[in-house]
């Protein structure tokens, strides 16, 4: 496919595409240089949902999570975790 940018720097994405990636108006791009190419990629809330379940096992905030609930553990002495009666 091809595009052509406009004196303001504007490029038309194909229907085809936009449909494909649910991309829509008011629609965030990120936009990236990479070995002479540029790349753009949906940044909206639904990109992310369709394309969530590409990658198996739990999600990075989960493992941040899980990884600071171990690590408030290990400082907080027991204690402090005991509830008062």
């Amino acid at each position: 496919m091809e595009a052509t940018v406009t004196v303001k720097g504007q490029v038309v994405i194909p229907a085809q595409i936009r449909r494909h990636l649910g991309v829509k108006q008011g629609t965030r791009l990120r936009v990236e240089e990479h070995d002479g190419a540029i790349i753009m990629r949906p940044i909206a809330r639904d990109y992310f949902e369709r394309m969530s379940g590409i990658l198996d096992g739990p999600s990075a905030v989960e493992e941040l999570e899980k990884s600071r609930r171990e690590e408030v553990r290990k400082e907080t002495p027991d204690r402090a975790r005991r509830r008062p009666r």
